[in-house]
């Protein structure tokens, strides 16, 4: 099968990206349970990813999610604030983690004035308390505290990871970006984009999703600031999807 790799040279240093790789996060010192969620929560309606970014580094990437909630996405059962979980990635515990909410624009883009920094709790087990948003429910990963709020509105998420060098003659990077919420159904992802910092090359990448019975053809990846190559690949909102999708990203350095 042609694996429809897209070539691309270096691209820019993203500042969020390197701060979040300067700077790991402290060992989690939260338990598990429900004390790290508050009161039940739920999603009403299904998120979208409208982007999903992968900035690759010498031996580390950052991952960027941009989710969007509509209007009262959230439903919560009694006093306190709705809770979110969202999973470790399938390479380990991030090296560092951050999340924003945003007001949403009249495009529905996320609104960079007046971002809020939002609260993370790292737990072993998910409490039942906190709806999924990313990944699935039945492992590590992280709780997020957001206001109540019944407003539009969107949630970035940049986690930084440790990479390995694929023993190959390509030189390849595989990363895993969590996507999905498990019992809803699968969210839709609008765009992938790949990039580049550290003074790391990039010659080429390949995204597909992947877990159980996940759709194997290739999807349209952007490089900003680069042309386009969307030969031989599909759009990633067009792809068949399931409830277990996640985002397999192959990258040639």
């Amino acid at each position: 099968m042609n694996r429809a790799i897209a070539p691309v040279v270096a691209l820019s240093v993203t500042a969020a990206s390197l701060h979040l790789l300067a700077a790991p996060s402290k060992p989690a010192k939260t338990p598990p349970g429900p004390d790290a969620a508050g009161p039940p929560t739920t999603l009403k309606t299904p998120a979208r990813v409208t982007r999903v970014r992968i900035d690759v580094s010498p031996g580390g990437a950052a991952i960027t999610h941009e989710v969007i909630f509509g209007k009262d996405a959230l439903a919560v059962s009694g006093a306190g604030d709705p809770t979110l979980f969202v999973a470790f990635t399938a390479q380990a515990r991030p090296l560092a983690i951050e999340a924003t909410r945003h007001a949403l624009g009249a495009t529905g883009a996320l609104v960079e004035a007046g971002a809020t920094k939002v609260e993370i709790i790292d737990v072993f087990v998910r409490p039942k308390t906190a709806a999924v948003v990313l990944g699935p429910p039945a492992q590590a990963g992280h709780v997020l505290r957001l206001p109540r709020d019944g407003a539009p509105f969107g949630l970035r998420l940049r986690s930084a990871i440790a990479t390995h060098e694929l023993a190959s003659p390509t030189r390849t990077v595989s990363i895993l970006a969590r996507l999905g919420v498990r019992g809803l159904g699968p969210m839709p992802v609008e765009a992938i984009e790949i990039g580049a910092m550290l003074g790391a090359t990039i010659r080429g990448a390949r995204a597909t999703y992947c877990g159980p019975g996940a759709d194997p053809r290739p999807l349209t990846v952007s490089f900003p600031g680069y042309p386009s190559s969307p030969a031989g690949t599909i759009a990633p909102s067009t792809a068949t999807r399931t409830n277990d999708d996640d985002l397999c990203v192959d990258v040639l350095i």
